[in-house]
C-alpha cells in the first residue's frame, strides 16, 4: 500500500505542477518511484524509455482464471516504436468455459479486440502497419476474425461501445495477418508487443489463438 501511495502521490503532484504551468518538473523522480502492486508489468530487459510496459489492472488481489470474478478487467500496453510512443487501452474478457473464436466470436464478424468499450490504441508519431503507413493519432481497433487468418482495422471513430457505431467507412488502414495456434491457453484476452528486429510486434492473444501485427518505425529501410 505504501508504494501505491508513493507512485500515485508523485503522478498526482507531476498533474498539479504541470497544470500551475510550472516551469520544470522532475520526470527522473517518477520514474524512481515504484509501480503500484496491482499493476502486473512484463518490462523487456534494459532501463530505457524503449522498454515495453504491460499493465493489466486486476485489482489488489491475486485473480483464478478457473474463477475470475465478474466483468473484464481493464489492460494497457505500452512501447516505443522508433520514437513513437504507442499507447494501447483495451477490456480483457475471460473464457469462463466458453468457446471463444468462430462461436462466441463468430468468424466473419467484426469484433471489437476485447469486451465492453472497443480497444483503442494512440501513436504520437506516424508508424507502418505491416508496411503500410499510418498517421499519428487515436484510433479504434477492431477485427474480422477468419479461422486461418484475421483483418485488423484501424478506424477513426473513438469511444465506442462493443461495435454499436463501428463504420468500415471509417477504417483508414486494414491489414491481414495469419493466425497462430498455442500450446498453451493465454486466458484472460491479452494485448502486448513483442520485439522483432528494432522493430515490434503488437500482438493479440487468448484462448490458443494469436495474431501478430508488426509495427515499425518509418524511417526503418530493413522492413
Amino acid at each position: 500500500m505504501n508504494r501505491f501511495l508513493s507512485y500515485h502521490a508523485v503522478l498526482f503532484t507531476v498533474l498539479i505542477l504541470l497544470a500551475a504551468g510550472c516551469a520544470e518538473v522532475d520526470f527522473e523522480e517518477m520514474q524512481d518511484a515504484e509501480a503500484p502492486n496491482n499493476q502486473t508489468t512484463n518490462m523487456a530487459p534494459g532501463d530505457t524509455p524503449q522498454d515495453d510496459l504491460t499493465t493489466h489492472v486486476d485489482g489488489f488481489r491475486e485473480i483464478d482464471p478457473e474463477d475470475p470474478p465478474p466483468g473484464s478487467p481493464v489492460g494497457r500496453a505500452l512501447t516505443y516504436v522508433g520514437d513513437a510512443y504507442v499507447h494501447v487501452t483495451y477490456s480483457r474478457p475471460y473464457i469462463r468455459g466458453r468457446e471463444i473464436f468462430g462461436d462466441l466470436i463468430p468468424y466473419g464478424e467484426v469484433w471489437p479486440a476485447g469486451a465492453h468499450m472497443a480497444t483503442e490504441i494512440a501513436f504520437t508519431q506516424p508508424v507502418l502497419v505491416d508496411g503500410e503507413e499510418l498517421d499519428a493519432g487515436l484510433y479504434s481497433i477492431f477485427v474480422t476474425p477468419e479461422e486461418d487468418e484475421w483483418q485488423i482495422h484501424f478506424n477513426t471513430e473513438l469511444g465506442m461501445h462493443m461495435t454499436g457505431r463501428y463504420d468500415a467507412d471509417n477504417n483508414v488502414l486494414t491489414t491481414t495477418q495469419p493466425v497462430e495456434t498455442l500450446d498453451e491457453v493465454v486466458d484472460p484476452h491479452t494485448i502486448d508487443f513483442e520485439e522483432q528486429n528494432g522493430a515490434r510486434d503488437l500482438r493479440l492473444s487468448w484462448d490458443q489463438t494469436r495474431v501478430r501485427v508488426p509495427l515499425a518505425p518509418v524511417d526503418n529501410n530493413n522492413y
